[in-house]
C-alpha cells in the first residue's frame, strides 16, 4: 500500500513538473514571437531609412552635377 502511494505521489509531482514546463515554454515561446515582431519592426525601419538616404544622395549627386 506504500508503495502505491508513493506512485501516486511520484505522479502528481510529474504532473506538476510538466505543467510547470510547458507554462515556461509559452513564455519562452512569447518572447520569441515578441522579438521576431521587434526585429521585423526593425528591419522595415532600416529599410526605410535606407531609402531615404539613397535618395538624399541622389538628390546630393543632381545638385552637384549642375
Amino acid at each position: 500500500f506504500r508503495d502505491q502511494a508513493e506512485l501516486v505521489q511520484r505522479c502528481t509531482d510529474f504532473e506538476e513538473k510538466y505543467s510547470q514546463s510547458q507554462t515556461e515554454l509559452n513564455q519562452v515561446s512569447a518572447a520569441l514571437d515578441d522579438a521576431n515582431a521587434l526585429s521585423s519592426s526593425l528591419h522595415a525601419q532600416l529599410d526605410s531609412e535606407k531609402v531615404t538616404y539613397e535618395t538624399v544622395l541622389r538628390l546630393i549627386m543632381l545638385l552637384d552635377s549642375e
